[in-house]
């Protein structure tokens, strides 16, 4: 089981393969920063994943704009020490 203090950040977190990485995930300890485009969807990924070991934050943003990725990085590096991308 990984550490809490150990991030993975995963893009397209809110719906599909995406989201069931996130879940994955979690489930093992990590914690992650599921990112994508509709924050409605991150937020459901996130209660998903409320009784899981690892913590799940969403944060919306589009991976194309350079200030959305200095966004998600800023959220990953806060939450512990970035081990995936």
């Amino acid at each position: 089981m990984a550490s809490q203090d150990e991030v993975v950040v995963v893009t397209g977190g809110g719906t599909g393969i995406g989201q069931a990485a996130v879940l994955r995930f979690a489930r093992e300890g990590f914690s992650v920063v599921a990112t994508g485009r509709r924050q409605e969807k991150l937020d459901e990924t996130a209660a998903l994943a409320a009784d899981l070991p690892g913590e799940v934050i969403g944060v919306s943003g589009d991976v194309s704009q350079p200030a959305d990725v200095k966004n998600i990085i800023a959220a990953a590096t806060a939450a512990g020490q970035l081990k995936y991308l």
